[in-house]
């Protein structure tokens, strides 16, 4: 039996290891003795005394921890239940699949089995820094590798490239929020993943330059050129834009209606000339179809990829489309708080600080406007 498997104390108990029992061959067994949260002595026999002070360590740090931040245990859940709260309560969401796949590295850190009351915030920090440890990709034998680097402490990768802060934030994202969840469902008092976890990201300001989007639409497939059309006009993520509906497409309106976002937001998305000229075209072709695209937005992010690499264009992400369209919507004017509701932003320093480029033709503007308020 670990300190995971075993009730959380209660916060400031004293934890101590005492003498059990001798066995009938002369061999002394040890107990770790505590106050759990509900009140009840808790007397376990855990074995040898190194046995009951590795134990015995994990509690009295959780017990400190508990008094000196304000921590309290949880009724009984463990991490697995934990992920099939997650999974179950975010299964309509675009990000599911993304959620899915990071869940067995978080339960292979944190244990199915342990309770989520004896996850701390420094557990999540320590999680991070193994998560930054890990080469990025996957390949055979990395279970192994990973279970050989926390034994030994060896680094059996190399040069691979690793995991970057922006995919453990990612992580983190899905831990706080199912944790989130947790709290809501009164399985857990308080979220241990705190913003103090996240690492500060890299602002990002690629957008595509000269004849690039046009040397890229002109290679890659039908469908694909559809998708980066839309996304450069729209806002809307790969996501969103394989799982459009011709249900939610109105040509009539010029106006695209998507209920469900990685925001948890609806949005309504208008149509601009461009773009209805070239979805009038596709439905025409494809109108019988219940769906506007039949590939994934993984196909799509790959076929872009590849297609860029070939094209030996540097580092143009399919979601750089998305900072293109948000750019070009307020160099046209288009009030910040419309273009936050077309691109489901909830808060204006994340559309500010992370997707609007300024380009020259919004600092040439700037200037204009300050000369003309000059000459009044």
């Amino acid at each position: 039996m670990s300190a995971t498997t075993l009730p959380p104390p209660r916060p400031g108990a004293k934890v101590s290891v005492q003498r059990a029992f001798k066995t009938k061959d002369g061999k002394v067994r040890f107990r770790v003795t505590y106050m759990d949260a509900t009140g009840t002595r808790q007397r376990v026999v855990m074995g040898t005394r190194q046995q009951a002070e590795d134990a015995a360590g994990p509690l009295r740090k959780m017990a400190y921890e508990s008094k000196a931040f304000g921590w309290r245990p949880a009724p009984v859940a463990t991490m697995a239940t934990l992920r099939d709260l997650h999974v179950e309560r975010t299964r309509e969401l675009v990000s599911a699949r993304k959620n899915l796949e990071r869940w067995p590295l978080i339960l292979e850190w944190f244990g199915p089995t342990t309770l989520i009351s004896a996850v701390l915030p420094s557990d999540v920090a320590l999680f991070r820094r193994w998560l930054l440890t890990l080469p990025s990709g996957r390949r055979e034998g990395d279970a192994d590798a990973r279970a050989l680097a926390r034994a030994t402490g060896a680094d059996p990768w190399g040069d691979r490239k690793r995991h970057s802060p922006t995919t453990a934030n990612r992580y983190l994202s899905t831990l706080g929020g199912a944790f989130s969840l947790a709290v809501e469902d009164r399985l857990a008092t308080d979220n241990p993943v705190k913003p103090s976890h996240y690492s500060r990201e890299k602002k990002r300001t690629r957008v595509p330059q000269g004849d690039e989007f046009a040397r890229m639409l002109a290679a890659v497939n039908p469908q694909v050129r559809l998708a980066a059309i839309i996304a450069s006009e729209t806002c809307l993520r790969q996501a969103s834009i394989a799982g459009l509906t011709w249900d939610r497409v109105s040509l009539e309106r010029r106006t695209i209606f998507v209920p469900d976002t990685k925001a948890r937001v609806p949005v309504l998305v208008p149509i601009s000339q461009a773009l209805h000229v070239e979805l009038a075209a596709w439905r025409a072709k494809h109108g019988d179809r219940p769906r506007v695209l039949t590939c994934s937005g993984a196909h799509i992010s790959d076929r872009w990829r590849k297609t860029r690499d070939h094209l030996g264009i540097s580092g143009l992400r399919f979601h750089d489309l998305r900072r293109a369209a948000a750019t070009k919507l307020l160099s046209a004017g288009v009030p910040l708080d419309v273009v936050m509701a077309i691109g489901g932003w909830r808060k204006a320093d994340t559309l500010i600080g992370v997707y609007a480029s300024i380009n020259d033709a919004r600092i040439s503007d700037a200037r204009d406007k300050i000369d003309t308020f000059d000459r009044r």
